[in-house]
C-alpha cells in the first residue's frame, strides 16, 4: 500500500509539473494524509470503503 500511495504522488506531481497545476494540490493532500495517517493509526479510507455498497 505505501508503495501505491508513493507512486501516485510522484505520478501526482509528476502530472502537475508538466500538464496541469491543479493537480498538485490533490498531491499535497494525499501527501500530507499519508505520515497523518501513519501516526495516528486511523485509517479513514477502509473506513469509508466499508460502508460503501
Amino acid at each position: 500500500m505505501r508503495m501505491a500511495a508513493g507512486s501516485l504522488v510522484l505520478a501526482g506531481l509528476a502530472v502537475g509539473r508538466l500538464f496541469l497545476p491543479q493537480v498538485r494540490i490533490v498531491t499535497g493532500v494525499l501527501n500530507a494524509a499519508l505520515p497523518f495517517s501513519a501516526t495516528t493509526n486511523i485509517r479513514a479510507t477502509g473506513k469509508a470503503q466499508s460502508v460503501m455498497p
